[in-house]
């Protein structure tokens, strides 16, 4: 059996409050959007695709190892931007303006930890963001909303485990399962 698979790290509840509240607003300028539930929104450090039983073995192994050699840190959830542009979002997002510099060493020594298993990380091209929204349709309205709340504010959120989770795709959208959580800091038991 192969379960379709990603690692991410769970937001603070006021976040994923602000960036709901943020994508309500918007839902208004576009009808063609998929926005994502408050207990949907994190942080996506790496998609696995679909792995085997064995595969999701692996990963927690190495990830339990991983964690304990890594402190937590804080983040700030903030700024609206788009995918690939705001003129053409595909997907709408909040960006992270603070400790991205610890995000992105922690991303890194994930995907290290992972490459022997043959899961390619996105490398350099990675941009930490949490999707609020994925774009069916296009509208001048969505474009102009999106241009009003670029400096939108989610607040910060302590980043202290990664989670494994399953991810399957349903007409009403995207349906997650814990697999495994990963504490930073902190030995396995």
């Amino acid at each position: 059996m192969r379960t379709r698979a990603f690692l991410a790290i769970p937001l603070a509840d006021e976040v994923a409050a602000a960036a709901t509240l943020v994508a309500r607003r918007l839902a208004g300028a576009d009808r063609g959007v998929n926005w994502l539930d408050e207990e949907q929104i994190h942080l996506t450090l790496q998609f696995l695709g679909e792995i085997s039983d064995f595969e999701i073995g692996e990963v927690c192994l190495r990830l339990g190892r991983l964690t304990q050699t890594i402190e937590p840190f804080m983040i700030g959830v903030n700024g609206i931007g788009a995918f690939p542009n705001l003129q053409k979002p595909r997907a709408i997002w909040f960006g992270v303006t603070e400790g991205r510099e610890e995000l992105m060493e922690l991303v890194a020594a994930v995907e290290k930890s992972l490459a022997s298993l043959g899961f390619r990380g996105e490398g350099h091209r990675f941009t930490p963001h949490v999707t609020i929204g994925r774009v069916n349709g296009q509208s001048n309205q969505l474009t102009e909303g999106l241009n009003r709340l670029i400096g939108q504010r989610a607040g910060q959120s302590h980043v202290d485990e990664i989670i494994l989770y399953a991810s399957e795709l349903a007409p009403s959208g995207p349906e997650y399962t814990v697999l495994g959580r990963f504490p930073l800091g902190e030995e396995a038991s």
